[in-house]
């Protein structure tokens, strides 16, 4: 099963218990939202691209914080995609009637091939699931308009530290996704763009055990690996120790420049 079939199905699997594991999903959404209220506030904003609707929950920030005349939200899994529409036929914001301009897409945004229609491309908590985050960024930066705001969050690279503290012989490598580093985006995207905001934070999670923390990311979909290697569950299911793992949310809002 290649990769983007396992996020495919990982996701499929996790999207009816997603909304109750969504913790750090809904830090982050804020976090973003945030940054972009404080850089671009609630200025009118035509068409907005969305790359990874989850189940809606940062689409539901975006409908309640931001003036636009469309939203298009696109996500892989059609679970996700199903979960979300249920949600947004049943909201009620203003007095809007929330799905006459926010639509959801089942598509992989891997597969997008222009974003010159938007004015804002906005992604929480997904752009490290890509094939190849890099590719995302130019793809992004050599079809955009000049003047469309990118802001984007993920969980980066320092995340999970306390899984290497876990030492035991009779215990493979744990072998989560690798995560994209704060730094290299960073200076990958000052190459080409000029206008940038980045900000990292730190948030802390308790687990009663490590085991409840990588049971808690299967169940919302998110234990699909690019290699093989198997993780030794029987052993960590008897590691009664309490556990806090830390995530470190990377959250970045780029001006895109006038193409060369």
């Amino acid at each position: 099963m290649n990769y983007k079939k396992k996020i495919l199905s990982s996701f499929n699997n996790g999207a009816e218990k997603y909304d109750c594991f969504a913790d750090i999903q809904i830090l982050a959404g804020q976090l973003l939202m945030r940054n972009v209220l404080k850089k671009i506030g609630k200025k009118s904003i035509p068409n907005i691209v969305e790359l990874g609707s989850g189940t809606g929950i940062y689409t539901k920030m975006l409908l309640e914080n931001l003036d636009f005349k469309s939203l298009l939200s696109y996500d892989i899994s059609p679970k996700m995609v199903n979960k979300a529409r249920q949600k947004f036929n049943s909201l009620n914001i203003n007095g809007l009637k929330n799905d006459s301009k926010v639509n959801f897409v089942e598509k992989d945004f891997d597969k997008i091939d222009s974003f010159e229609r938007c004015n804002f491309i906005t992604s929480n908590m997904s752009l490290h699931w890509s094939s190849n985050i890099f590719k995302v960024l130019d793809k992004i930066f050599n079809t955009a308009k000049s003047g469309t705001i990118f802001g984007f969050t993920f969980p980066n690279n320092k995340s999970f530290k306390q899984l290497e503290e876990i030492q035991n012989k009779d215990l493979e490598k744990i072998n989560l996704n690798q995560l994209p580093s704060h730094e290299i985006l960073f200076k990958y995207i000052k190459k080409t763009q000029k206008t940038i905001f980045s900000e990292e934070m730190e948030y802390f999670v308790k687990f009663s055990n490590v085991f409840e923390f990588l049971n808690k990311l299967k169940i919302i979909g998110v234990g699909a690996k690019l290699n093989n290697s198997k993780n030794n569950f029987f052993f960590l299911r008897n590691l009664k120790k309490t556990f806090s793992v830390s995530y470190f949310i990377s959250c970045f809002i780029v001006l895109i420049n006038e193409r060369k």
